[in-house]
């Protein structure tokens, strides 16, 4: 019970870090944009076990520190009121990016927010999006090596874990944590 009540609190820390970030699309100084929420069909798991498969962007709700996607009963006129369904994290078991490209992009529900593992391998990446075609080093936010527990991604918590691996470690010491991640998992094998 005491190791749930923490991986609870874990999970609501990295939720907060999650919804801190920006998800708006920002250019940096070369013009080249660094995130972006688009709109991605997902194949959503509630609570009930039903499944919905729509098409939304990932929105936050600033007041209540929580993302949130939005499922359109089309069977529904337009002037019905519960036409527009917001489906929170904690509603659902888990929330997949349907991608033809990349497969399913598994995500993971906290209280607060989503976890998408955008890399698999000996460790696991998390992002805020479900992105893996233009994935960016900002968007990465947690990471998960074997079965362990989802964590948050700091210098310190990642260290632990390529500490042995000299690509892996230059990476991380320069902090790049998605080059590091990457080193990693080419270089150790699963």
């Amino acid at each position: 019970m005491k190791k749930v009540a923490l991986l609870n609190v874990f999970l609501f820390c990295v939720g907060i870090f999650c919804i801190k970030s920006s998800f708006a699309q920002k250019a940096n100084k070369d013009g080249n944009n660094t995130l972006s929420n688009n709109t991605y069909e997902f194949s959503v798991m509630m609570r009930d076990s039903s499944i919905k498969t729509f098409k939304s962007k990932i929105y936050t709700n600033v007041e209540l520190h929580r993302t949130y996607l939005i499922y359109q009963n089309d069977s529904l006129s337009k002037t019905d009121p519960s036409r527009e369904q917001k489906i929170y994290p904690e509603q659902t078991l888990e929330a997949n990016r349907v991608d033809g490209s990349y497969g399913t992009i598994v995500g993971v529900p906290t209280d607060s927010c989503w976890l998408f593992r955008v890399i698999r391998g000996k460790i696991n990446a998390y992002a805020k999006l479900p992105e893996k075609k233009s994935l960016k080093a900002e968007s990465i936010c947690a990471f998960q090596s074997g079965k362990t527990a989802i964590l948050k991604l700091t210098a310190t918590e990642l260290g632990r874990f390529v500490m042995d691996d000299e690509e892996a470690y230059t990476a991380l010491k320069k902090k790049n944590y998605l080059a590091a991640i990457q080193a990693y998992n080419k270089n150790i094998p699963q």
